[in-house]
């Protein structure tokens, strides 16, 4: 468990991301999850993306409220400055 990390710039990463159709099927290409985070000549295959992609969502869901709580602080200071 040492050499586990957290995700960095997962926000970033996950707006690169494109979700695709073909019709009857919705997702995200394995192909570019693997270019942007397999760091190796291994494929992942897709469970292991589903994993991933998992760790990538909540990584930056929580970027994004971190974000809204500064936005917030913000907020309630300029309202109390009104005050």
């Amino acid at each position: 468990m040492d050499d586990l990390k957290i995700i960095s710039g997962a926000l970033s990463k996950l707006i690169e991301l494109q979700g695709v159709t073909d019709g009857e099927n919705s997702g995200i290409l394995a192909d570019d999850l693997n270019k942007m985070f397999v760091h190796n000549n291994e494929k992942t295959v897709l469970s292991e993306n589903d994993r991933l992609l998992l760790a990538i969502l909540v990584e930056a869901v929580k970027h994004l409220d971190d974000k809204m709580e500064n936005i917030k602080s913000i907020m309630q200071s300029i309202l109390n400055d009104r005050n």
